[in-house]
């Protein structure tokens, strides 16, 4: 798995939580400080897989869920990190 495979899995999250929320791509546009459609879209089209923090986190508070839900997947150095912290 590389980075490319990772945000292009970011991204698929996002619309999967978006949709199991029942909310459609206009409802984050709701709040002032919220995110466009337009934005959305190109995340969740794989346009857009280098997404700023802020935006992530503006998507998680709108959604009503914690970013952890977005990144909740294995990594290919996660064994390697599991045996170094063994030794």
């Amino acid at each position: 798995m590389d980075f490319e495979h990772i945000q292009a899995t970011v991204c698929r999250r996002i619309k999967d939580v978006r949709l199991a929320k029942g909310m459609t791509q206009e409802d984050f546009e709701i709040e002032t400080d919220g995110i466009t459609a337009r934005k959305i879209r190109s995340i969740e089209s794989g346009a857009e897989t280098n997404i700023e923090l802020k935006t992530l986190l503006k998507f998680c508070k709108l959604a009503g869920v914690h970013p952890q839900q977005l990144f909740d997947f294995d990594l290919p150095w996660a064994d390697a990190l599991k045996k170094s912290a063994a030794e």
